[in-house]
């Protein structure tokens, strides 16, 4: 009979299906932790749907003044979205708001773990400002998985996952602890709010 040699070219092909592999491959950093996910795929939410005008009225005792919200993204840019949500404080503090701002990592190809690096980087390396000054540190701030908040730059950072980063500006002339105890308050509505 001639059905060995086909017998036998069943039973190879068999083999070498049976060990195909299909769990998908996990890059790894130079530390063995696994990277994070690539977003190439993942829309930034617009930053002006996360918190409203009315939250922000009635949260930061803003209730008797006119609170303008405007998108400060640049649609040419697909890594980040940014609102401004602005008012009148005082005629010595006519611009007074917060910017929010929502980010994924622009540099993946480069640098993998930008968004999970970025806080800690501002709390250990600080900040470059213009003018060649000694870069400001940042100091740790109590929000999601990780934060830092730089009272002189009025800027709070932090993530809850390796995907996004949130910065939060204010442009007020509060004091360092009142500056912390809104930003808190914004942070936490932020993070109910955030489908990302």
């Amino acid at each position: 009979m001639k059905l060995y040699p086909f017998s036998f070219i069943l039973l190879v092909l068999l083999s070498f299906s049976s060990c195909k592999n299909d769990a998908a491959k996990t890059e790894v950093s130079a530390d063995g932790k696994p990277l994070p996910a690539n977003p190439a795929g993942i829309t930034v939410p617009s930053a002006c749907t996360i918190v409203s005008v009315d939250w922000i009225k009635s949260n930061l005792g803003l209730m008797d003044k006119n609170v303008i919200i405007k998108d400060a993204s640049d649609p040419t840019k697909k890594d980040y979205t940014s609102c401004f949500f602005k008012w009148e404080n005082s005629a010595q503090e006519p611009d007074a708001g917060i910017l929010i701002q929502v980010m994924i990592n622009p540099v993946y190809d480069e640098f993998p773990e930008w968004v999970t690096k970025f806080i800690s980087a501002k709390i250990t390396d600080g900040e470059n400002v213009m003018g060649g000054e000694a870069p400001v540190k940042y100091k740790k701030f109590d929000a999601g998985v990780e934060g830092a908040y730089s009272y002189d730059m009025k800027r709070f950072y932090w993530r809850n996952d390796d995907k996004f980063l949130f910065m939060l500006a204010f442009n007020i002339m509060d004091d360092e602890n009142t500056m912390v105890d809104k930003a808190q308050k914004i942070v936490a509505e932020i993070n109910k709010n955030f489908k990302g």
